[in-house]
């Protein structure tokens, strides 16, 4: 399910109708992220919670690949790693990816 910001984000776009800004603010996560920023550290500029946003926006200009889908096998993330990558709505796979 997408974050609580993702579909704030795309609502606000469907009802204002400015892809302009959207295609600015996608070229800006897309550039940092090229310039060597993490999506956690993207997420946190952007002031989201959760990666959701900025991992789609990375996955749609395909400046990274989505990933396999699936759950990784029991115990195969530590449980410190674990626990933050859940807070940031992140898999492990989303958080090797970017």
């Amino acid at each position: 399910m997408p974050s609580k910001t993702a579909i704030i984000a795309y609502r606000f776009h469907v009802m204002s109708g400015h892809q302009q800004l959207f295609d600015q603010v996608e070229g800006c996560i897309c550039t940092a992220y090229q310039k060597g920023f993490s999506v956690v550290v993207i997420t946190r500029i952007i002031g989201s919670k959760k990666a959701d946003y900025a991992h789609a926006v990375l996955v749609k200009h395909r400046v990274i690949n989505q990933g396999k889908r699936g759950r990784p096998a029991k115990d195969s993330v530590p449980p410190v790693l674990a626990t933050y990558l859940s807070r940031r709505s992140l898999s492990f796979a989303k958080w090797c990816a970017g």
